[in-house]
Parts: structure tokens; sequence; C-alpha cells
């Protein structure tokens, strides 16, 4: 990548990052246990609306924690959006047991809860458990993902939760930062997962949390993160090495502290975008709900080539030669060989988003030149395709981009 080139997504660290990890190293404190652990988990939980947070290797580890908490076991079944990054459903197949995927709501993109609730009416009740007749395996949770930052429908679900016995647990990964009717994402009480990957609002280089409002489940989860430890060396279950590390948990707290200015960032660009791109034909964006906040984690951008004359493969390939660099979105998870098939019904939604959406540059410490020249960018690739001209070239180069 050139000087001139504009990444897709980098973290910010300006802030006391360095200070913290060199503080952190001087300590000897490297290890799983330190102040800077115990100050992020205090922050992380106070900007969530949440009693406890538990610090995690990894986003991934955190929701298969998360998942054992709320009782999920081999041979389950786990409700999960079509759309979302395969370590949902991966989660979910590490405790052995199924992803079954629904689709998306086709104007927040969130997990739609009329496709949750018509799955679980075709379920039977069957001594107090909710069995999917198809399969005759045990329907244990549903996991909403706050996709992209915009929290999913947690009321909703919670009701066709409670009404049918089983548990919500959300996939926080994309999500610190935003509200969810006025408050944290974990403030109703949802055990909650979190993912501070280098490309996430936050980061601690890698490492999650789990949030929840019960000080009994973070003690258990402790337990279970810590190889299930009860005495030196002594162990009754078979538990993992969840833990984060004191040094990843000191970058993490340099980067709390700015979080209101990362989504700030995050929200100015996507703003700028929306604004600039308004009225280029075939290009549109996800909305916001009138309850919710969002972090604008990514700045996705949908293109219908019906109207564009352009597809979303075709646009990055025609950024990419402008020195923009821009992502894919996910494939759905049931077309995934590695979950093939765990789509009990159709998903229009998802799959049209799937081969539509790209995702724009939005690291937060992009300039205003940056986020002008990726808008004229793809102007330009958009008003190049329905001119058909300056576009010879740009479909070979996008083959490669298609999944």
């Amino acid at each position: 990548m050139s000087a001139r080139d504009i990444p897709w997504c980098v973290p910010d660290l300006s802030g006391r990052e360095v200070e913290y990890v060199t503080d952190a190293v001087a300590s000897g404190h490297i290890g799983p246990a330190g102040p800077y652990l115990e100050r992020l988990e205090r922050q992380v939980a106070e900007v969530s609306d949440a009693a406890c947070a538990v610090t995690t290797c990894c986003g991934t580890d955190a929701l298969h924690l998360a998942l054992l908490l709320a009782g999920v076991r081999p041979g389950d079944e786990v409700v999960v959006p079509a759309l979302t990054f395969v370590a949902t459903a991966n989660a979910v197949r590490h405790l052995g047991a199924y992803p079954v995927v629904v689709d998306i709501d086709p104007e927040y993109w969130q997990i739609d809860p009329c496709a949750v609730a018509a799955f679980l009416t075709g379920c039977e009740q069957r001594r107090g458990r909710v069995i999917n007749p198809a399969s005759g395996r045990r329907v244990a949770a549903v996991v909403p993902v706050h996709l992209l930052g915009h929290p999913a429908p947690l009321a909703e679900l919670d009701e066709l939760a409670q009404d049918s016995g089983i548990a919500v647990v959300a996939d926080g990964a994309q999500g610190l930062g935003a509200t969810y009717r006025g408050c944290g994402i974990a403030s109703g009480g949802v055990l909650t997962s979190l993912s501070f990957n280098a490309n996430k609002i936050i980061t601690t280089g890698g490492g999650g949390a789990v949030l929840t409002g019960d000080p009994d489940l973070a003690a258990r989860a402790r337990y279970l993160g810590a190889q299930a430890a009860s005495g030196t060396y002594q162990h009754d279950e078979v538990g993992h090495n969840w833990r984060m590390s004191n040094v990843s948990a000191a970058i993490g707290c340099a980067q709390v502290e700015r979080l209101a200015d990362l989504v700030a960032a995050k929200r100015r660009i996507h703003d700028a975008y929306s604004e600039a791109l308004v009225n280029v034909p075939g290009v549109s964006q996800p909305g916001c709900a009138p309850w919710a906040t969002t972090t604008r984690w990514f700045a996705p951008l949908a293109v219908d080539p019906a109207t564009a004359g352009i597809d979303a493969a075709e646009l990055r390939a025609h950024l990419a030669s402008k020195g923009v660099s821009a992502g894919p979105v996910w494939t759905p998870l049931h077309q995934t060989r590695a979950h093939a098939g765990c789509a009990p019904a159709p998903c229009p939604v998802a799959e049209r988003l799937g081969r539509a959406v790209l995702q724009l540059p939005c690291s937060p410490g992009m300039t205003e030149d940056e986020v002008s020249r990726t808008i004229n960018a793809v102007r330009t690739g958009v008003r190049d395709a329905a001119r058909g001209s300056a576009f010879r070239g740009i479909r070979a180069r996008a083959s490669v981009l298609r999944p």
C-alpha cells in the first residue's frame, strides 16, 4: 500500500496506549492479572450499563463463554442471524451445538424477530423444552447480533424467548458505545459478549469480554475461564484458559478513555458519506431505529447493479484503482462451507445484501481529505459505469473480488 492509499479500517492508537503498556511491563504484571485488567473491566461494565464485565482472550471466546453460562449444551440448537461474521456461528459449534440461521430485516439489517417467531412457531414444547421437530434437537437460545454497531431489537426477542423458555445471548462485538432505548447495550441484563479485535470500536490487540448483570454468573465466568481451578491445582470441571493479559488490558484502558471520541469519529465519517451519496443512483446505507443510537462501526454501502450500473465487487475494484481500500461484507452463514445447510427457511434479505454490500473506509483517524477522496471515488465509479467510459478492465478486476 502506497503512502497515498486509504486503508479500510485501522485502529487509532494516539492516546495513552504506549504509556500504559510501558507501565504494565515495568510493573511486572504482564500475565492474566493486574490493575489494568481490573480497571478495564470496571470501565467496560460502566459504559455498557452492566453490573459486571469479565475479560477474555478474544470475542469468540467471550461468546462461547456467554452461551455456556446461558445453559447451551452439546446437541442443542441456537438461533442466529444469517448475516454476521462467522465467529457468531463458530462459537455455537465450539460448544457442540448447532446454529440455525434466520433472515434479517431490510431496514436496519438486524435479526428479524418475525423470522425468529416463525421458526419458534414450528417448534414443539416437550417436557418444558423447545424442540425443533425437523431435527429432534432442543432449541436453547437466540443470539441477536448488534450488527455494524446498531442494537438488535432486544425487547421483541426477549418476549419471544420468555414465551418459549429459551435464553437470549447478545453478540455485541460491534456495539460497544451504542445505546438501546437510552441505555447501554447490556442494561437489560441479557448476557452480552464483546470483541476488542484490532478493527473494533476499541481494541486490546485482540480480546473480548462477557457482560452480565448477575455477579454469580460473573464469578462462574472467571472460574471457567481460569481452567476451573477450585484450589491450588484442584479442578472440579473441565475449564478453559480464556483470560486476557494485563498488557492487553493496558491498551484497552487507553482506548476506552476515548470511546466517545472514537464513536463520534465513526459517526462523522458515516454522516459525511450519507450526505454526499444520498443522490447517487443505486447506492444506499442501513437506517437507524428511533429507539437506538449506533456506533457506525463500519460504513456499509449497498449497491443495486440494476440502478447503479455497477455491482459491489466492481465498485470495490474501481475504488482500489483509485487507492481506496474497501472491504467486502460477510458471506451469509448458510452459504459458507463451514455452516452450509443451517437455514431452515429462505433468507432473501441476507442473501441479497451478501451480494450487494461493500464496506467503505472507516478508520477513526480518517482525514476530511480521505473521506472526500472516497466519496469522489464512489461517485466516479457509478458515473463511469453509467457512461460506459473508463470502465474497461474494472469488470475483469472485479471478478477476483467476488466470493
